[in-house]
């Protein structure tokens, strides 16, 4: 089992210092995969997927990855959603194991958050931040992301300085509003899960995480870890076809029917 944080951009705590800033998404995850005994792999995988030129998916699965990445690949065009959600349930249905899905939606500047969990594969809307995967590491994140922007994103001026101001130089003054743009943002969101994994995560999640966000269209995409006092952050490619199926048929596992919602972590 992996792990997956997806953030709408601005979450209602950011929104009056991003009042400015075109909406988006972030999606940060893991990067790790496990054998069967639970061993952490040396291998990374990109578990984010383009899967269309308006939905982006972030997947973790909890005992049959190969069986997760031929579902995504046999998904027929037109992509959707519901074919998307189909091919899952049929692929784990004859394969064995699960997955949990996320995935972002855009047209224009409207973006959506939906999730699509087993055993069913529905999707639905979400909003704020959630989480699929590894539920100590959500759970962690829920506890110690702070959702309010740091205080220098929020600096300002105050009305009365604004006022004097304004006489000192004999003519009104309007500064722009405070910025907290999505890639701040972004670096905010995967500064506390980078710390979730470290803390909290077990045998089955490991860093580096990958981020990636959408906002007017555009995707883009980073490998990041951070040192332990997360002052210093440090890119690292993200190979997303260096782990794929070793086989052209996955192998079959024990059936996982259990029935999962991603996990709200804010608002």
């Amino acid at each position: 089992m992996s792990v997956c944080v997806v953030a709408e951009y601005p979450w209602s705590a950011a929104l009056p210092q991003a009042q400015q800033e075109p909406p988006g998404v972030i999606i940060c995850s893991d990067t790790r995969v496990t054998a069967g005994g639970g061993q952490l792999l040396p291998w990374m995988c990109s578990k984010q997927e383009p899967v269309a030129k308006n939905i982006l998916v972030c997947y973790t699965t909890s005992s049959n990855a190969a069986a997760t990445i031929r579902a995504l690949k046999d998904t027929p065009t037109p992509w959707s959603l519901a074919a998307i959600g189909e091919s899952l349930r049929n692929t784990h249905g004859r394969y064995g194991g699960t997955a949990e899905l996320v995935a972002a939606v855009w047209r224009n500047a409207r973006h959506q958050i939906l999730e699509l969990m087993p055993p069913d594969f529905r999707p639905l809307l979400r909003r704020g931040i959630v989480g699929i995967g590894d539920r100590q590491v959500l759970e962690w994140f829920r506890e110690n992301f702070v959702d309010v922007p740091p205080p220098d994103a929020a600096a300002g001026f105050s009305p009365q300085a604004l006022e004097s101001l304004s006489r000192m130089i004999g003519r009104p003054v309007e500064l722009p509003p405070p910025r907290f743009p999505i890639g701040q943002a972004a670096l905010s969101v995967a500064a506390a899960f980078v710390e979730g994994i470290r803390v909290a995560g077990g045998s089955t999640v490991g860093l580096p995480v990958q981020v990636m966000t959408v906002q007017s269209g555009e995707i883009r995409a980073w490998g990041v870890t951070a040192t332990v006092d997360q002052t210093q952050w440090e890119s690292v490619t993200i190979d997303r076809d260096h782990v794929r199926v070793p086989k052209a048929k996955p192998p079959a596992c024990p059936q996982d029917r259990d029935r999962r919602t991603a996990v709200q972590l804010y608002d």
